[in-house]
């Protein structure tokens, strides 16, 4: 076995995530969107791929702390998301065209 890391919630849909994240939460989607943003479900594409790489690799630490996905190839995050998709949902924030960092 090999541990791994990864954010996880479960949930059946976008809406229903909607409906269960807290009123704050929804006030700064609402805030957010008079700014442009959107968020919406993600089809699993390589747009998608693409977007989580830039966040990725955009800078070795966050927050501080390091990131493990820092430096990954486009190959291997699709390879480890793919893994997955019978039973993920993507949850995507996008100021105009491009994937943000929540």
């Amino acid at each position: 076995m090999k541990w791994d890391n990864m954010a996880a919630i479960p949930i059946t849909s976008y809406e229903e995530w909607l409906g269960s994240v807290s009123t704050d939460m929804r006030k700064d989607l609402k805030r957010g969107e008079k700014r442009g943003l959107v968020v919406r479900e993600l089809e699993f594409s390589d747009e998608m791929i693409r977007g989580v790489v830039d966040i990725n690799n955009d800078t070795p630490v966050r927050r501080a702390s390091a990131l493990c996905n820092f430096g990954k190839d486009f190959d291997t995050v699709k390879r480890g998301i793919r893994l997955y998709l019978d039973r993920s949902a993507f949850i995507g924030a996008y100021h105009n065209t491009e994937l943000v960092e929540s």
